[in-house]
């Protein structure tokens, strides 16, 4: 058994003298004088505690009398009503009752394992690693006796101590399968939270929790339902029975949910691809409501789904312009990156959150990841905003991050670095480097933007062009109308004039000459001049006779 290390004995005294020092006579505490030295009886003044002060004086009184059902049962009791109490002077408690539950951890079954490790995580910051340890090590040997709550609790709790242990969720995924029909709604939801946070995929385990969820559904409360819609999101399973039957459930109970479910349900919702319209209209009809209570990330996640929809609801827009500038200075990175390329998406041009986000972003730019690099310069130039103090923390930025661009990336940041007339050399030719190796990921629009981009900065850097149009030949019949001929004219703004590329583009154009609109007509005219190139019939024909 582990020793309880120095730290936690020295947090451990304070916390006894204070809690004890602290807690008020009672009519229960006059009782406890009489109690007798029986188990049974010790087990029935726990559940007659009424409150913290109760929990206190028993415990001063009879602690060391307490036996590890006593210990999981007082634990099990701060731990249920631990809002309702200080939290100070809970988690002191919760902290001697941990120290007396390490004493026993060796006697402790299956049950008292898996009720003391939820409510450690239940009351939060209480113990060291070495209790988690010592805890989870005991834990690792009775998972075969857990019965379905003791499961999805102690999956719980491990995920919210934010614990990844091997050893542990390796047996409890060998256990689970076999007693998932057992789990009740809220043990179904807990356990694929659970399982989504700590990033687990198994198979196993996400096919019987499937079959044993969807006829459970019906029991699922808001909480249930927002966060399973979040988890299966969260791992990627696109079961059509079961999401199609959440999503059936959901609308009636949106109503009760909490600012988290509204963010999280819908961000999982756009995660899926997936544009529901009942659950939608049932969702604007309820966030309006309570946008002023979504935190920092809740604020990011919901535009980002809403943008990623293409959903353009004034009443949840309006809500959420008045709540976010306010909250702008708590947003994270990709929070960051994920509002401004939202507002950009759905058009929105709001002075007071544009300003905000400006004055917030330049300080975090150096933790954006290379999508929110790209993301956020994409959004600033859609929205036509020259800032100084941001553009250059980006480029401070972005260049030691191009390795990780993928080809949209690269696309969508060199054409915005065009769009706001950046010419910063160190960008550039570390864009350049990163773009050729991975020219041959270019679908065609990609193509013919990049070289739209070069062209409209004025690079023209020979192994770049000779590496695009290796790879634009292989793509050409790809390629539509516009990007044929925007390609043609960036090509021609760039002087070049490569016989092969040229006659593969003339090739291909003829059978797209119905799509030509007057400016692709207007831009191969152009190119047809500048670079001296004969456009054969048919295309000659159409590009003279268009009007």
């Amino acid at each position: 058994m582990a020793l309880i290390s120095s730290t936690f004995s020295s947090i451990f005294r304070g916390a006894v003298a204070s809690c004890w020092a602290r807690a008020p006579a009672s009519a229960l505490t006059l009782q406890m004088r009489s109690v007798s030295r029986d188990a049974k009886a010790l087990t029935v003044m726990i559940k007659a505690c009424s409150g913290l002060a109760d929990l206190q004086a028993l415990a001063l009184s009879h602690g060391h009398l307490f036996d590890y059902i006593h210990v999981s049962a007082m634990m099990n009791r701060v731990a249920k009503a631990y809002r309702e109490y200080n939290a100070g002077e809970a988690q002191h408690l919760m902290l001697q009752l941990c120290a007396t539950a390490l004493k026993y951890v060796d006697d402790m079954d299956a049950h008292g394992i898996a009720n003391i490790l939820w409510a450690v995580a239940k009351v939060g910051g209480v113990v060291d690693a070495s209790f988690i340890s010592t805890w989870l090590l005991a834990a690792h040997g009775k998972v075969d006796d857990f019965n379905a709550q003791n499961l999805a609790n102690s999956l719980w709790a491990v995920a919210k101590l934010g614990i990844r242990d091997e050893a542990f969720i390796s047996t409890w995924l060998l256990a689970a399968p076999g007693k998932v029909d057992d789990f009740t709604a809220q043990g179904l939801a807990n356990s694929l939270w659970a399982v989504a946070t700590l990033g687990i995929r198994d198979e196993a385990f996400i096919s019987s929790w499937l079959l044993a969820a969807l006829g459970k559904l019906p029991d699922f409360n808001a909480q249930d339902l927002a966060n399973s819609l979040w988890a299966v999101a969260k791992l990627g399973i696109r079961d059509e029975a079961f999401i199609s039957s959440l999503l059936l459930a959901a609308p009636g109970k949106v109503d009760d949910f909490n600012a988290q479910n509204l963010a999280n349900s819908l961000w999982a919702v756009a995660t899926l691809g997936i544009r529901d319209e009942a659950f939608i209209s049932s969702w604007l009809l309820a966030a309006p409501g309570k946008v002023a209570y979504f935190n920092a990330q809740e604020l990011a996640n919901s535009l980002w789904a809403v943008a990623k929809l293409g959903i353009r609801d004034e009443a949840f827009i309006s809500t959420w312009l008045l709540a976010a500038p306010g909250k702008v200075d708590d947003f994270n990175a990709q929070n960051l990156a994920n509002s401004l390329w939202a507002v950009a998406t759905l058009g929105i041009r709001d002075e007071a959150f544009i300003s905000s986000w400006l004055l917030a972003a330049p300080g975090k730019v150096d933790d954006f990841t290379a999508q929110g690099l790209a993301n956020s310069l994409w959004a600033v130039a859609t929205l036509g905003i020259r800032d100084e103090a941001f553009i250059s923390s980006w480029l401070f930025a972005a260049p030691g991050k191009l390795h990780d661009f993928n080809a949209q990336n690269l696309v969508n940041s060199l054409r915005a670095a065009a769009k706001l007339g950046i010419r910063d050399e160190a960008f550039i030719s570390s864009w350049l480097l990163a773009a050729q190796g991975k020219l041959p990921e270019f679908n065609a629009q990609e193509l013919t933007n990049s070289l739209s981009a070069v062209a409209t900065l004025g690079i023209r850097d020979e192994a770049f062009i000779s590496s695009w149009l290796l790879a634009a030949q292989g793509n050409l019949p790809d390629f539509n109308a516009q990007e044929l001929a925007n390609s043609l004219r960036a090509a021609a703004k760039l002087g070049i004039r490569d016989e092969a590329f040229i006659s593969s583009l003339l090739l291909a154009a003829p059978g797209k000459v119905a799509d030509f609109n007057a400016e692709d007509v207007a831009d191969i005219r152009w190119a047809r001049n500048k670079i001296g190139i004969e456009l054969g019939s048919p295309l000659g024909r159409f590009v003279d006779n268009k009007k």
